[in-house]
């Protein structure tokens, strides 16, 4: 397979281990030069807002003018990328020709390319209500329940990458697992943020992978207030539950529940599903192993269609 005759740009935040968003875009810049694509990533800069002070409109739009030019610049200088994954970081000069990828957190084409991949990586509003897409994008779907309801996105685009943290989530086999822990994160944003009185489950949110992984092992169940995270996976990785919150939000009760049992084996929704989900982890594991060739063929298509599609 040809490589496509122009640079893939990714804009992402820095890299972070304990961001799911930040992760799989800077994966994905990664896996394309790994298949020997030109890929890189673009620092996310922050864009700065006109205050509303008309006696000194013309002077502040200057002031932000200037440093929306100079914002990704500073960010270059200090941008954290992860040492084991090939990400160079993108100059200016190449956008004109690049093939641009936005999440569905962006806000519009701040890098004004004329060719954008919009990849969802949670349901388009999820964070930012007022999101804005261009008319002319070509969408993927991380996760096909994030596509749901999505106009013009076709069905086949699928595209999703890990990085399946196996050399630090793994069952120590210790005898001695009691108590609970409990993860929260997007759960802040489903009305789940609020812990349990008298609840002495440990909270696991701001631990690193390493103190996240010591604490999967040492406890028998995980209580999760976020339904779509790769810590239920890693719980059962390491011989801990994976229990999923019931979530008071009807529809992402339901985009989690009428999700193929494949897709959910392994992992409990209620307490009432544990003993499912132990009889299921065996077919999480097997599963694991094939999605590994399954995310492959999900990129060569995506760069086959990216070709395709900008050609000119």
């Amino acid at each position: 397979m040809s490589r496509i005759d122009r640079p893939i740009v990714v804009y992402a935040n820095p890299f972070s281990e304990t961001r799911g968003g930040p992760i799989v875009l800077h994966r994905l810049v990664d896996r394309l030069n790994h298949m020997g694509e030109d890929a890189y990533v673009y620092p996310k800069a922050m864009q700065y807002q006109y205050p509303s002070f008309p006696k000194f409109e013309l002077r502040t739009r200057l002031k932000t003018w200037r440093r929306n030019k100079t914002a990704p610049f500073a960010a270059q200088k200090n941008f954290r990328v992860n040492p084991d994954f090939v990400t160079p970081i993108a100059d200016k000069k190449i956008l004109k020709e690049a093939i641009v990828v936005y999440s569905e957190t962006v806000d519009g084409n701040p890098l004004r390319s004329k060719r954008v991949v919009r990849w969802l990586l949670h349901k388009p509003g999820f964070f930012r209500p007022e999101i804005r897409f261009g008319p002319n994008e070509l969408m993927y779907f991380y996760n096909p329940g994030f596509a749901e309801g999505v106009a013009g996105l076709d069905q086949e685009n699928h595209l999703r990458v890990t990085w399946l943290r196996s050399d630090v989530y793994f069952d120590r086999k210790l005898s001695n697992r009691s108590g609970t822990c409990r993860l929260i994160r997007k759960g802040r944003h489903t009305g789940l943020s609020e812990v349990p009185e008298d609840d002495d489950a440990i909270l696991v949110d701001d631990l690193t992978h390493e103190e996240k992984a010591e604490v999967f092992n040492k406890t028998k169940v995980l209580y999760s207030h976020d339904p779509f995270t790769q810590y239920l996976t890693y719980a059962a990785m390491c011989g801990c539950i994976p229990v999923v919150v019931p979530q008071p939000d009807k529809a992402l009760h339901n985009e989690f529940t009428n999700r193929p049992a494949s897709d959910r084996w392994g992992i409990a929704y209620g307490e009432e599903e544990i003993g499912w989900a132990l009889e299921t982890r065996g077919m999480l594991f097997e599963q694991l192993s094939k999605e590994q060739e399954s995310e492959d063929e999900m990129l060569v298509a995506f760069v086959e269609r990216l070709r395709e599609r900008f050609s000119d």
